[in-house]
């Protein structure tokens, strides 16, 4: 953490912006479930600079052709949006 950052300021941003993953995480699942695809819920470790280590949600989402992955940016890139990395590729045979 730099040292401009203080431990309680980087807790409360650690802890707004995982409140705003989760929100966006639960939007991006219902969407999904809407379109009758099946999703899994997971996570994923990160760590930053500026907020430290931190658990984000994300969602494997498995549609009639594709699997696609949907994992949160760090904070530090999206600042306080929350934007999305979603990595997309034909559906696996193996994975159903």
């Amino acid at each position: 953490m730099p040292a401009n950052v203080q431990p309680e300021t980087a807790a409360a941003q650690r802890e707004q912006w995982l409140a705003l993953l989760h929100e966006l995480t639960d939007q991006v699942a219902a969407w999904a479930e809407a379109q009758r695809w099946s999703i899994d819920r997971g996570t994923k470790e990160i760590d930053e600079t500026t907020l430290g280590i931190y658990t984000a949600p994300t969602l494997r989402i498995r549609a009639q052709v594709v699997n696609c992955t949907w994992i949160p940016s760090p904070w530090q890139c999206a600042g306080p949006r929350a934007v999305s990395i979603l990595r997309r590729g034909p559906r696996s045979t193996a994975s159903g």
